[in-house]
């Protein structure tokens, strides 16, 4: 079975022609490194009438919440609505990923997808002696 990723950046405040051909490259390359893939251009709120951004967002959520994966583009941390997505994802223990290999700016299309699939693979969770814990002190402080 296919694991599912939810493909996450900005797309509010941008040019929407140019916003969703970024994600649909970012959904084509993913698909054919075979992942089911979720685009957020593709999720329509169960509103009437103009949904609200948090409507678009609360949909985002309940779509990103039954995806074993999140891939980050790279123009997320610019974004409000994909920084939520990374917060929640990082809270319910859904692996994170980014487009690019490097940190910098560039194109999903051409990138290591090869890397992004490999680490995507069955990549264990960490065990609870492994998260760091809280309110506890550290001797010799």
């Amino acid at each position: 079975m296919a694991k599912r990723i939810y493909i996450s950046g900005k797309i509010s405040g941008i040019d929407p022609v140019s916003s969703r051909s970024r994600f649909d490259e970012a959904e084509k390359a993913l698909k054919e490194a075979g992942f089911e893939v979720v685009n957020p251009w593709d999720i329509k709120p169960p509103v009437e009438g103009q949904p609200t951004w948090a409507e678009h967002l609360i949909a985002d959520l309940q779509e990103l919440a039954k995806c074993d994966r999140l891939c980050l583009l790279e123009n997320w941390h610019t974004s409000p609505g994909a920084n939520v997505e990374k917060y929640f994802a990082n809270g319910m223990g859904i692996p994170v990923f980014f487009a690019n290999s490097d940190g910098h700016e560039a194109k999903l299309i051409g990138l290591d997808i090869a890397r992004l699939v490999w680490e995507a693979k069955d990549s264990p969770k960490p065990t609870p002696t492994q998260q760091p814990t809280r309110g506890k002190r550290r001797r010799g402080l």
